[in-house]
């Protein structure tokens, strides 16, 4: 295990972003007092990008506003809006639910997940609106939280499956969170690549004889659907994540990746024991109180 204060002096983490482009031409139908009226208008740009700090989907749109009377900027404004949540549907398919599949895959499998995920889409995000300068276009956006947004579609469990028991030795020592070094190029298990650690929105967490630690399913769907298995940061003050790990997490240095994309992390089996063998620690698995120190998204 390492300490607390040997990830303090390391430099800042850098990190990037997954960013997608969506033009979207459209016809529009507005009322008017004269009655409806058919207007063909220019495209809406669309932006979206995976913030994994927030796990969250950031969405942005723009479209020219059409005329000069007073309804033209609200035209505009209820076009977009009419637009959003077919926007939303594309941009989440190409998020990586698991090491072995996209949101995608899911809507392969079982088409009525959009029907859901479009239902979520109207509780789970924040939205604002603005003119340009020389109120010749209007742009609006969403910020979307994929652990609320989605996971309740895609891992709605009741009841969580029991964690593993080791039979070992019995930790004596409480923490309130568990903090994971995985900076760095690491061992990639089963192989002789090395590789950073690339988010997603259900990862595990082995020991490192591959034993499971933690899968979604084990976890308190509440605390799941609330902030997800685990979070991603650069802040290695920690100061950001206090509410979610507290005062006194273990801290701990990865070691090695694991999945047809490295996402899935293994850890040292002394810390794994640690987790599962004091029952206070346990509630640091089923409830998720995990950040996990990444180089880049």
């Amino acid at each position: 295990m390492i300490s607390l204060s040997d990830i303090l002096n390391v430099r800042p983490l850098l990190f990037s972003r997954v960013n997608r482009s969506l033009p979207v031409l459209i016809g529009i139908l507005v009322w008017t007092v004269a009655g409806s009226v058919a207007l063909q208008a220019e495209d809406t740009h669309w932006h979206w990008s995976v913030d994994w700090r927030s796990a969250s989907l950031e969405m942005q749109a723009e479209r020219r506003i059409e005329g000069d009377d007073v309804g033209a900027y609200n035209r505009a404004a209820r076009a977009i809006a009419s637009e959003a949540e077919h926007v939303w549907i594309e941009a989440v398919r190409s998020i990586q639910l698991d090491t072995g599949q996209q949101i995608a895959d899911i809507i392969s499998r079982h088409p009525e997940t959009v029907t859901d995920l479009r239902g979520r889409f109207h509780v789970s995000h924040t939205a604002g609106s603005s003119p340009d300068r020389d109120v010749s276009h209007v742009r609006q956006s969403w910020r979307i939280e994929l652990h609320e947004a989605v996971l309740p579609v895609v891992a709605d469990h009741d009841i969580p499956r029991p964690l593993p028991l080791p039979v070992s030795w019995q930790a004596e020592r409480s923490y309130t969170g568990l903090v994971i070094d995985a900076r760095g190029r690491l061992p990639v298990h089963g192989t002789t690549e090395r590789e950073s650690l690339r988010p997603i929105l259900l990862p595990r967490i082995y020991d490192e004889a591959m034993n499971l630690v933690l899968a979604s399913e084990m976890m308190n769907p509440q605390y799941l659907h609330r902030w997800g298995v685990i979070g991603y940061s650069d802040d290695v003050s920690f100061e950001t994540h206090r509410d979610r790990i507290g005062n006194n997490p273990l801290v701990v240095a990865a070691d090695a990746l694991f999945g047809r994309i490295p996402a899935h992390i293994l850890i040292p089996r002394d810390a794994a024991e640690t987790l599962l063998l004091h029952t206070d620690n346990t509630t640091i698995l089923t409830e998720g109180r995990i950040i996990v120190l990444v180089d880049h998204l």
